[in-house]
């Protein structure tokens, strides 16, 4: 089974990802594509020309991210795995910034997830710029309704999760899958 978990910037998917990784144990765990890529440009040209340079070149960033991500799906072959984030939410983001292309519609077109689960935002918001993260809340409130259409529109209808302590938002997606503990 290929589980996604999507919704905005700061809706607790990679802590929501983090405690299923201590309870799922037969699954491919896939992490978050941009973080790692956005530490390593930022180790390369610093933190704040990391930023310029992914507000600048937009397209070109959310292709790299989609890039890592396929191929880090395409080397779990056929196993079960859980994503957190998808080429789709990366389509999401260019769609918000107006820097669509071909290349990643196409790429969107070559996924599917047998269950994908929208995590709403957590409240109240925390910007966390510190981590790299460009978005306002308002941004992510886009972001989130845009990625919810925009799953419906490729046929993978989210299931929504709405915000509550994680270990409940973890045995709601384990129940939602079907999925028992340390499976």
């Amino acid at each position: 089974m290929r589980i996604a978990l999507t919704g905005s910037p700061y809706s607790g998917k990679t802590t929501t990802l983090d405690a299923l990784k201590k309870v799922v144990t037969n699954y491919t765990i896939i992490d978050e594509s941009a973080l790692p890529l956005i530490q390593q440009l930022s180790g390369m040209c610093g933190f704040d020309k990391s930023k310029q340079w992914r507000k600048q070149f937009d397209m070109a960033w959310q292709n790299l991210v989609v890039a890592r991500q396929l191929h880090l799906e395409e080397r779990a072959g056929g196993a079960n795995f859980i994503v957190d984030s998808t080429p789709i939410d990366s389509l999401v983001f260019a769609y918000v910034s107006g820097a669509v292309n071909q290349e990643l519609r196409d790429a969107c077109r070559q996924v599917t997830y047998d269950k994908v689960f929208f995590l709403e935002m957590i409240q109240p918001f925390d910007p966390r710029t510190e981590t790299g993260r460009l978005q306002t809340e308002e941004d992510c409130k886009d972001i989130g309704a845009t990625q919810l259409l925009m799953y419906e529109m490729y046929k993978m209808p989210p299931i929504r999760i709405p915000f509550m302590p994680v270990e409940q938002r973890v045995a709601k997606v384990l129940e939602l899958s079907g999925l028992a503990l340390c499976q």
